[in-house]
């Protein structure tokens, strides 16, 4: 600022000590003409002049480092010699040797142009980066100055002539001006230098400090920083619980300190449909989501227990001392119940849930890591139960978490197709006995000729997307095998095949079955599709096309276990299904209860007052046999007339020459013994 000034007076003297030898000619006479009732604008003129000539000289001979756009070079310059040409203007004026439309008219117009110019390249161009302000300044100008002040004495020699008082006037001015420029630029520059050797000293301060470590105050800095790096590396930064690193260290120092008496029960914690609450709500919500539950859980911990994150939405908890099993249980009661209380963040509510797996120390692990695994595997089983539940660790639950990880292993081996085998169900018409198609099952023969059914592998399968390739596996087997049945021994069976709900989700299911559809001996009605009520509950919309699309092709379609979910009879009317399979447990509490007994009843009637065939899954007992034919039931399949089996047993039993004699098990009546089949005719069923 102090240069600034400094620039100010010193250039605005030299400019007036210049206007007053050039345009007044050191005269008196032609200075007070100026305050004439004619010369009243034109001191007005010639100092508005003189305010732009020195204002824009000062201004950019004193700007520090930056970029001035090129538009207002533009601007600047023209006004910078507008000021110029107004001065020569006056001059000539003056001493009466203006012409009219000489050369000062003509820079007028030029100096016009040029602001003009400039005001094009503004509307035309950006305007930013007027200076860039990332840049340090050096507060020292432009070196140029002092040439430029030099430049004024010699400017008045030539064009007034030497006088020695005005000469020593303008050194003067101009010795004194170096003078104190010098002075203000060593003062800023040992200013900077001042201030860099201060911040070397405390540099070097610091480095003698962390090196010698001698004084306490050296010390404070690298203490702060290193409880900083430790709070970072010991405590989630969301939440502020401890995190997985802190935690599995602490458990280890825990373990190896652990009284013979005491034991460690580790809660491992899982947030229900927290994917969903990011989803939906945003991770910004998830967040605040997961600082309440923390908070919850940090308010729940008492003396000699921990609380951690464990990352994402998993957590753990473990208490030091002597919890029995019971009050393990009521702890990890009280755990969910604190955390599934609502959350209310704004105007959203949130109903949260939680799942925990406990293991203890030293009853049900060994090491830490054991521990951990132990309380994951609880933790899964927990999970599978449902929302807000809780599992103890034991071995028969790690023993279905192996055969888990073991089927999950079997199914991501490419060939595993060739491990998998179908089965066939008979099923057979009443009253007639006649053998009318079969239910094709599928079976996963392990390396240890061990025969697993799809309760065990099929859900697994879903859940790691497998599903898709065995069911269109199964489909392409089905069919070849009823395609070799019928066109062999001149049958019309019909093949009933599951279809799972994410392979309704699949174009490669509706693919395959185009696919399979173009073997010319294959006749579309030798397939019979089975959905899941679940699915015929879906959407409207949904079952519509599904329903169409198997129509269409010439498939019969059956709604497979009706009766075990939430049933609603209205699509019933909707979809013209082939068969409703009364599902087992009605079959098996019909015999023993007269309410299951009517509810069967009811769904037989429903199903012929709409035109649906019946047919009874899991007939075992002659009894309810009997039943069924009273009840007016058209078909059935059970182990009673056949289990599953492979095809060459099914082939042998039921179609070959040796099987004629069991296509048709009786024409009569009710009961196994006039359906031409007693148990024991028929071997392995």
């Amino acid at each position: 600022m102090a240069k600034l000034v400094l620039d100010i007076v010193t250039f605005s003297g030299i400019c007036l000590l210049l206007a007053w030898i050039i345009l007044f000619n050191r005269s008196t006479t032609d200075f007070l003409f100026l305050f004439t009732s004619e010369g009243v604008f034109s001191v007005i003129s010639i100092l508005g002049d003189l305010i732009c000539y020195v204002g824009i000289a000062i201004w950019y001979l004193s700007i520090r480092k930056g970029n001035i756009p090129l538009y207002f070079r533009f601007v600047l310059g023209g006004i910078f010699f507008f000021a110029l040409t107004d001065l020569y203007y006056y001059y000539v004026l003056y001493h009466h040797i203006y012409i009219v439309d000489s050369s000062v008219d003509f820079s007028y117009l030029m100096t016009l142009l040029l602001v003009a110019f400039g005001g094009l390249l503004a509307m035309r161009f950006d305007k930013t980066n007027f200076i860039n302000s990332n840049e340090l300044y050096s507060n020292t100008g432009r070196r140029s100055k002092e040439l430029i002040t030099l430049l004024c004495p010699i400017i008045a020699i030539i064009v007034q002539g030497f006088i020695l008082a005005e000469f020593l006037m303008f050194i003067s001015l101009i010795v004194i001006y170096i003078a104190l420029d010098s002075y203000f630029e060593s003062s800023i520059k040992n200013k900077d230098l001042l201030k860099r050797e201060l911040q070397i000293n405390n540099e070097l301060e610091c480095i003698i400090a962390d090196r010698t470590q001698k004084l306490s105050e050296t010390n404070m800095e690298l203490h702060k920083k290193n409880k900083e790096l430790s709070y970072l590396s010991n405590v989630d930064t969301l939440t502020q619980l401890y995190n997985r690193r802190y935690f599995l260290k602490t458990l280890d120092i825990s373990i190896a300190k652990l009284d013979s008496d005491q034991t460690i029960s580790l809660f491992y914690m899982d947030l229900d449909r927290f994917k969903l609450i990011n989803d939906t709500y945003g991770h910004q919500m998830g967040d605040q989501v997961l600082i309440e539950i923390s908070n919850r859980l940090a308010r729940s911990t008492c003396e000699n227990s921990t609380v951690a994150r464990m990352g994402g939405d998993e957590f753990v908890f473990a208490y030091i001392g002597l919890l029995d099993h019971n009050s393990a249980i009521e702890m990890a009661k009280k755990l969910i119940s604190t955390c599934s209380e609502e959350i209310i963040i704004d105007d959203y509510v949130f109903n949260p849930g939680l799942c925990i797996g406990v293991s203890i120390y030293p009853h049900d692990a060994q090491t830490a890591d054991l521990l951990m695994k132990n309380a994951d595997i609880s933790l899964y089983h927990a999970k599978s139960q449902g929302t807000n539940k809780f599992a103890m660790f034991d071995f028969s639950i790690n023993k279905r978490t192996q055969k888990r990880n073991e089927i999950e292993l079997f199914l991501q081996k490419g060939d595993f197709f060739k491990d998998l085998k179908l089965f066939y169900q008979p099923q057979f018409s009443i009253p007639d006995g006649k053998l009318i198609g079969m239910e094709a099952l599928i079976r996963w023969i392990s390396n240890k000729n061990k025969i697993m059914t799809p309760v065990e592998f099929i859900q697994i399968a879903e859940e790691t997307d497998q599903i898709n390739e065995i069911g269109i596996w199964v489909l392409k087997e089905a069919v070849e095998q009823i395609i070799d049945w019928n066109t062999t021994y001149g049958q019309n069976l019909k093949m009933g095949i599951n279809i799972s709900p994410k392979q309704l989700d699949s174009t490669n299911l509706f693919k395959a079955l185009n696919d399979v559809t173009q073997e010319s001996r294959f006749d579309p009605q030798w397939l019979d599709i089975e959905i899941t009520e679940n699915i015929a509950m879906d959407s409207e919309y949904r079952l519509s096309q599904i329903f169409n699309l198997f129509k269409s092709i010439g498939m019969s379609v059956s709604v497979d276990d009706f009766g075990t979910g939430y049933s609603s009879i209205s699509y019933l009317k909707h979809y013209t299904f082939d068969r409703l399979k009364i599902a087992k447990p009605l079959i098996d509490s019909m015999v023993t209860n007269q309410a299951g007994k009517q509810i069967v009843q009811a769904i037989i009637l429903l199903a012929k007052t709409i035109g649906i065939n019946t047919i009874a899954e899991g007939v075992e007992t002659q009894e309810q046999l009997d039943v069924l034919t009273e009840l007016g039931c058209e078909q059935i399949q059970g182990f009673l007339l056949g289990k599953p089996m492979p095809a060459d047993e099914f082939e042998a039993l039921f179609l070959s020459t040796q099987g004629e004699a069991f296509q048709s098990l009786g024409t009569t009546n009710t009961h196994l013994a006039n359906f031409s089949l007693v148990p024991g005719q028929v071997p392995n069923i």
